[in-house]
């Protein structure tokens, strides 16, 4: 138990008091999600703010299930500011954007971590 107590108060000041410099976590690129969705009339669409993307390039999922179930591609910090919706280091969800093919889909945002590339 001692040795639990001693990791949580580790956990909490991992920064030993402001000892160790820490700063929030500046992604260099994000994973999309988009995921189609029937229209809602009710639900405000977000223009696709990408020419240069368009649905069809995010990436399919792998039929043998390895990789992420949804079409996916990575984002620059460029891409994410097109959305104009502010800082999102952490990620979002829940942005509906009307695309240039007519179809309407749900937006997923992360971050990706130092050590992913795709």
């Amino acid at each position: 138990r001692k040795s639990f107590q001693r990791l949580a108060e580790r956990l909490r000041d991992f920064d030993e008091g402001g000892n160790l410099a820490s700063d929030v976590y500046a992604p260099a690129a994000y994973r999309a999600v988009i995921i189609e969705r029937e229209a809602d009339p009710l639900v405000t669409a977000v223009p696709w703010p990408w020419p240069d993307i368009k649905p069809a390039d995010f990436s399919q999922p792998k039929p043998d299930g390895s990789g992420p179930p949804f079409p996916h591609r990575t984002l620059s910090t460029d891409d994410v500011a097109k959305l104009d919706v502010g800082e999102v280091p952490g990620g979002m969800q829940g942005l509906i954007l009307k695309a240039p093919d007519g179809k309407t889909y749900s937006f997923v945002l992360r971050p990706l971590l130092p050590n992913e590339t795709e």
